[in-house]
């Protein structure tokens, strides 16, 4: 289960899940979520990955630009005017 904006009161973690969780055989609609402490047997923090981001920098403003040109190359047929510069 992952929650949102989770916090401690008294013996239990608070926070907000969306989606559906099974309970007792059936599907019920998860909002505000109570946990108790004791029930919990792992509990992951999710930290700030650099390699991720300079990653998804990357393909953002290198991929997608060649990807682009690439598609004006197909639609003109290969002519040789398919560039940036339109030469």
């Amino acid at each position: 289960m992952e929650l949102e904006n989770p916090a401690v009161d008294g013996d239990q973690l608070v926070g907000y899940a969306e989606g559906y969780e099974r309970v007792g055989g059936r599907l019920i609609q998860t909002g505000s979520v109570p946990v108790l402490l004791a029930d919990i047997l792992m509990l992951e923090v999710k930290k700030f990955s650099m390699g991720r981001t300079i990653g998804l920098f990357g393909l953002v403003f290198v991929a997608a630009p060649v990807f682009i040109v690439l598609v004006g190359c197909v639609s003109t047929g290969f002519t040789g005017s398919c560039g940036l510069m339109g030469g």
